[in-house]
């Protein structure tokens, strides 16, 4: 038998813009400028940071952090605002950054695009299951740099 925990966040595709240093609440989503940009908000040279909650899932009571993940499958939506996507990372808060071309190869064409990334691929199991405990049911995670971010979902499964 295996149990599966999903959290999602959920943000605008067109969330409001401030001037940096103010910070940006997009629904779920924080968004932190740049001194090096103007905007917040608008998608460039920006830090998204959001918060998985898997404490309220129905199945989060029987699901043991002392089995390995079977998958650990990321799913993203989000809209590349300019050619420096190329360059952009996303990362559970505490492991490293991920590189993908995934997300680095996406055409800036104005849609927002869903792109699924495997993160076993990048990060063991133990680790990730590290933060899930060290948060208290809760996976912090960022993305850097080029695009807005609208919607973040993450399952996880073990088999029992």
């Amino acid at each position: 038998m295996s149990v599966t925990i999903t959290s999602l966040v959920r943000g605008s595709t067109i969330p409001q813009t401030k001037t940096f240093p103010e910070t940006v609440r997009n629904i779920d989503f924080e968004v932190i400028g740049n001194k090096e940009a103007t905007n917040t908000g608008d998608g460039n040279d920006e830090r998204t940071d959001w918060v998985l909650n898997f404490t309220t899932h129905d199945s989060y009571s029987s699901f043991s952090t002392s089995h390995k993940l079977k998958f650990a499958r990321l799913t993203l939506m989000l809209e590349p605002k300019n050619a420096l996507i190329v360059t952009d990372l996303v990362e559970i808060d505490g492991l490293p950054q991920i590189a993908t071309p995934v997300i680095q190869t996406l055409p800036v064409d104005g849609r927002v695009h869903t792109v699924t990334i495997e993160l076993l691929d990048y990060y063991c199991s133990a680790n990730i299951l590290e933060i899930l405990v060290k948060h208290a049911g809760k996976i912090p995670m960022k993305y850097r740099d080029d695009a807005i971010i609208s919607y973040a979902h993450l399952e996880l499964s073990h088999a029992c």
